[in-house]
């Protein structure tokens, strides 16, 4: 009796949406503004995008929550980084941050020459 009266509350559960949220930030704690924040669902693999505040805060709602999902973030000038969250016992709010670290290349070098062109003349 007690088996069937849990049944419909694990299934409300199971159903209740997520709210993926955290905050970016660099090596320096300076905000990142502007960074795209990919959100994938697991296992289904339905991603969401969310783009950084002034903060460096973003927030993404699943409205059927897995508790299961892997988080990237990509910004211009820095290395990606990705983390996987888990819900830990009922929570509905996973919070993810992430510190990014400075991605400096070293481009080859490039000889760059130029010709300077003549001018058009009419000799007649």
């Amino acid at each position: 009796m007690l088996l069937i009266l849990l049944a419909p509350v694990a299934r409300a559960q199971e159903t209740a949406p997520d709210v993926v949220r955290g905050r970016v930030v660099d090596d320096s704690s300076h905000a990142l503004v502007g960074a795209t924040v990919m959100i994938t669902r697991g296992p289904d693999r339905l991603t969401q995008q969310a783009t950084t505040d002034s903060a460096g805060r973003y927030s993404s709602r699943f409205e059927v929550g897995t508790g299961d999902y892997l988080v990237y973030v990509t910004s211009a000038g820095y290395k990606a980084v990705r983390r996987r969250v888990q819900r830990q016992a009922a929570e509905r709010e996973l919070v993810a941050d992430f510190t990014m670290a400075r991605d400096l290349i070293m481009l080859a070098a490039v000889k760059v020459t130029a010709v300077k062109p003549e001018r058009a003349s009419n000799r007649v």
